[in-house]
């Protein structure tokens, strides 16, 4: 490939490139502003432009495209290279669903007349976006005609875009579709039952070895036993893979008409991206990089860095693809000050690549950098140009974010969580957004199991989450679709687990263990595999019949080359940063064992660290997640010397260093260890 990834880093013909776009529409701007508004996107330092290329902009009827010869604002060609001759590179989006607050996604109307290219809920009706200005149907993507309909968008743009690929033009990387998500409608029930889902649900039953002819996906959740239960999950499993199998076909459409050999990509939307429909695993089987869109507030800490976590623990090359600069008045309002924060945010917890959307303002947008007249902005100009020079002063493009664990949630577990959801069909990212947190929105039902695993699960995940964010350890976290190889990554791997677990992923644990990892799991062993698989494995790696698959014994054991820690009771629950009494002394202990220690830990447990390593050097970032000012205390043995960026003066200090952090502040700060 021209364009590539390596060790999370692009590379363009052998060369690292660092890759900071900023977001400008070209067909909303007259063609005699493209210079300048380029230019200001290469003042602010960024090395690249991003645009949508949007179906109902260029097509002027079926079969029909413009590309300039009517309206000059739609000569993309024209633009790219503009922006080459600028010296930007470029990131093209050309759909199909693009979003970029049009009316109707950028979808031709047309689309919407053709009942075959729709998605139906699972009361037979056409699923609906009610989105301002104007709700639509929503094109179903399991539908052979809506897919023919993009091949021939894609046949039409393609022309213009294969010319001007790097390394000769100025494209590096092209998205595949926007926030493919069921257009945000997620819910376990809600959609898609078309014909063409419902085929490619039986298809699926049929390579998993389960009966799927005249199989129907269920359209609400009515299980009772675990033998109901595989139906349902297999139903949200075919869910996630749609997706992933779908970002394939429409990458395999571009690449047929001569788009390739640079980066494929594809943004979540902002939700909770480790839960279904979402699985960054899946979804980089299709493209080069999977990442996510940034629009939370200051006040969204945890639900933020837990995204960034996750991509930082699952992703080849951990990318924000739409970072809120600005916003659309569609939605809640964006500050500068939220923008700010969650900036510092995302590069503490491993976000490599940036594009800030939008940089440039236009109609229904708001607050950006850059005036759609081309005047700055100076406040919001400032704060990106700051941004970009601290990417570049401490080479975050090159340092690796310490995380020695890996906090993984079965997906088993997530499934079951989605699938007895009691607000189903309301889409959880809007649950989530309003505070209603997915475990409390589930039923308690064991189904006929020990205990209610989408409960007991969560509880001891989000326990281990705060243990460790407030005890200072470097974790990330990851996905139980990972392969081995990526776990190995990590020195361990902590791994909450109920009664019932897939055969498959006991043995990828197993094989993480044997190649010299430290496993941690429990309180409950997992006794049998939901789909008929030789469950059991890490009851028998441990030695029956001690321990019990219940809760009461802990034990370790080498395994191959790495030890397996079961610890037997569950752990003192925790919900925020203030950990019950007992619950440091618990984990520290069994990290212990793994020969773990926290790293440049925080006195309080308002304030979180995290450290980068660097060639020679390393960063250290400390975080304010509260609305009032903090004392941060940091901890560490030996003496180091602090450099703050932009050439501020050096500070030493010896086993520990302290200073002050505002509200919502996250600080960066390059240090170097001294020789004793």
């Amino acid at each position: 490939m021209t364009v590539e990834i390596r060790d999370r880093r692009v590379f363009v013909e052998g060369e690292p490139f660092p890759l900071l776009s900023g977001e400008l529409h070209y067909w909303r701007h007259d063609p005699s502003i493209w210079p300048k508004l380029l230019a200001e996107i290469a003042a602010l330092g960024l090395t690249a432009v991003s645009t949508y290329v949007p179906w109902s902009v260029h097509e002027v009827a079926p079969g029909r495209f413009d590309f300039g010869s009517i309206d000059p604002r739609n000569d993309v060609g024209a633009f790219l290279d503009l922006a080459a001759e600028r010296g930007l590179r470029a990131i093209v989006r050309p759909g199909p669903h693009v979003n970029a607050e049009l009316t109707r996604f950028g979808f031709p109307e047309r689309i919407f007349r053709r009942p075959e290219c729709l998605a139906q809920t699972g009361q037979g009706t056409v699923a609906v976006l009610p989105v301002p200005p104007r709700a639509f149907p929503c094109p179903s993507y399991a539908s052979e005609a809506f897919l023919e309909e993009v091949a021939t968008w894609f046949a039409a743009v393609a022309p213009v875009l294969k010319g001007r690929l790097a390394p000769a033009g100025p494209i590096v990387a092209v998205q595949v579709d926007n926030e493919m998500s069921y257009f945000f409608r997620t819910a376990t029930y809600d959609q898609d039952y078309s014909d063409g889902a419902v085929a490619l649900f039986r298809r699926f039953l049929e390579e998993k070895g389960r009966a799927g002819l005249g199989a129907a996906p269920p359209s609400r959740f009515e299980a009772r036993s675990p033998e109901d239960l595989v139906r349902h999950l297999d139903w949200i499993e075919f869910k996630e893979e749609h997706l992933a199998r779908t970002l394939a076909r429409l990458r395999g459409m571009l690449e047929r008409e001569g788009v390739k050999g640079v980066l494929f990509t594809h943004n979540y939307p902002p939700a909770r991206i480790h839960a279904p429909p979402f699985a960054v695993p899946l979804a980089e089987r299709s493209v080069d990089a999977q990442g996510i869109d940034v629009y939370q507030s200051r006040t969204q800490y945890h639900y933020a860095k837990r995204n960034f976590l996750y991509l930082e623990g699952t992703s080849r090359f951990p990318a924000v693809w739409e970072f809120a600069t600005g916003s659309t008045p569609l939605v809640r309002p964006i500050e500068l000050a939220d923008e700010r924060f969650l900036f510092g945010v995302a590069l503490m917890h491993g976000i490599r690549a940036f594009n800030f959307y939008m940089t440039v303002e236009r109609d229904r947008w708001y607050g950006s950098p850059v005036a759609a007249d081309g005047r700055r902005r100076a406040e919001h100009a400032r704060a990106l140009a700051e941004w970009v020079a601290l990417f570049r002063e401490l080479s975050l493009d090159r340092t690796r974010r310490r995380s020695d664990v890996l906090l993984i949630l079965p997906r088993e577990y997530l499934r079951l969580e989605a699938a007895t959801d009691v607000f189903d069909p309301l889409p959880p990212p809007i649950l989530d957004d309003l505070g209603a947190r997915a475990k409390d929105r589930c039923l308690e039902d064991r189904f006929g199991l020990p205990e209610a695993a989408q409960l007991a699960g969560a509880r001891e995940w989000e326990t281990w989450y705060w243990a460790l964010s407030v005890l200072g350890y470097p974790f990330a976290l990851g996905d139980s679709l990972s392969t081995p190889e990526v776990w190995r990554r990590h020195r361990a791997l902590v791994v909450p687990t109920s009664s019932f677990l897939s055969a498959e992923f006991e043995l990828r644990l197993l094989d993480y263990a044997a190649a010299g990892g430290s496993l941690v799991v429990g309180p409950r062993l997992p006794e049998i595999d939901l789909a008929g698989g030789e469950g059991g494995r890490l009851l028998e790696a441990l030695g029956r019949p001690d321990p019990a698959p219940g809760l009461g014994r802990d034990r370790e054991v080498t395994h191959g080359k790495g030890r397996i820690l079961r610890y037997g009771e569950p752990l003192l629950p925790a919900t925020s940063p203030r950990l019950p009494a007992g619950l440091d002394r618990t984990v520290r202990l069994l990290l212990s064992k793994a020969s773990l220690a926290p790293l440049y830990p925080a006195v309080s447990d308002l304030v979180e660290t995290a450290w980068h390593d660097g060639d020679g050097y390393g960063v250290l970032f400390a975080a304010n997640p509260t609305p009032e000012p903090l004392r941060a205390a940091i901890r560490f043995e030996g003496r180091r010397t602090f450099h703050p960026p932009g050439g501020g003066t050096p500070r030493a200090g010896t086993d520990g260093w302290q200073f002050d952090l505002g509200p919502y502040t996250v600080a960066a700060l390059r240090v170097t260890e001294e020789e004793s």
